[in-house]
């Protein structure tokens, strides 16, 4: 039976976190029939393995970088709705059918997105980093620079259509396909397929790189034209933070303050001569 849904999972080297996710599409409320495609980009640990003995597809792509392994998946998938995720994520268990819904209700869309929260935080944490994440990507929305970002689904007619993933990019590629995608047709964020992520990238380089080198940065690079420079390899530890998988919207309540936050902070990074940054912002900036 061809399935309905096809999830894709580029990878390299990621035995660590990839049984977690595999286990997390396991136990998904959704009953159509879908495929779980894990595409190795040269991995040297068990990678594929772990993928074929817990029931994935492995698709092998010798092209290095995440734009190559992410078309393979996407041309190699047999459903006509693609779902993306990252070996560091654990989705909640309604994550397929929301996926699933949203093409349902709305034909007229091309794809659907929905927010990153962490997997490991302290619970307090939460009220900082859920309306940061979904805050942000508003922003973006408001500044018309794309959206949708790794947690992502797209008609896979959509998807050939604007010719896959940009494969020169190193940084930023799932936002250069929510561009593309705008141009052949709706694209929407929903608040209901939100998916938990591993904050490894926070403890390879630190909170301060992270939010304002990682995110703010390298974005300010992209719309420049200019060389993204902020931690853009492999993170591989785990912080040492327990795992907190909980219902987001609790954690929402600070959200509208933090949007306006935002928008004063990207204003002032876009439109302030470099020269007349703060020092400390410079100094992050520089490295």
């Amino acid at each position: 039976m061809k399935p309905h849904i096809s999830v894709v999972i580029p990878t390299y080297n990621e035995e660590k976190f990839l049984p977690k996710l595999l286990e997390s599409l396991k136990v998904q409320t959704y009953k159509g029939p879908y495929e779980v495609i894990v595409v190795d980009n040269n991995s040297t640990d068990k990678t594929s393995e772990i993928a074929q003995s817990m029931g994935a597809r492995v698709i092998k792509e010798k092209k290095q970088g995440y734009a190559h392994a992410c078309n393979a998946g996407f041309y190699g998938a047999k459903a006509d709705i693609i779902a993306r995720a990252d070996a560091d994520y654990v989705l909640p268990k309604t994550w397929l059918q929301t996926v699933a819904d949203s093409f349902e209700k709305r034909p007229d869309i091309v794809a659907v997105g929905g927010p990153l929260y962490p997997l490991e935080s302290y619970w307090w944490e939460n009220f900082l980093y859920y309306p940061a994440t979904v805050g942000w990507m508003y922003l973006l929305k408001f500044l018309q620079r794309g959206f949708l970002f790794p947690n992502i689904a797209v008609r896979k007619s959509a998807f050939e259509k604007i010719g896959g993933f940009d494969t020169t990019r190193t940084f930023g590629e799932d936002q250069e396909l929510c561009f593309q995608l705008k141009k052949v047709g709706k694209v929407e964020y929903n608040l209901n397929m939100y998916i938990y992520t591993s904050m490894r990238r926070m403890t390879d380089i630190g909170m301060m790189k992270l939010v304002f080198g990682y995110s703010i940065a390298n974005q300010i690079a992209l719309w420049r034209g200019k060389e993204v420079k902020f931690g853009t390899g492999p993170a591989r530890v785990a912080p040492n933070k327990p795992i907190t998988i909980s219902n987001p919207w609790m954690f929402l309540l600070p959200l509208p303050t933090l949007i306006l936050v935002l928008l004063v902070v990207t204003s002032y990074l876009l439109a302030t001569p470099k020269e007349m940054l703060p020092s400390v912002l410079l100094q992050i900036l520089a490295k």
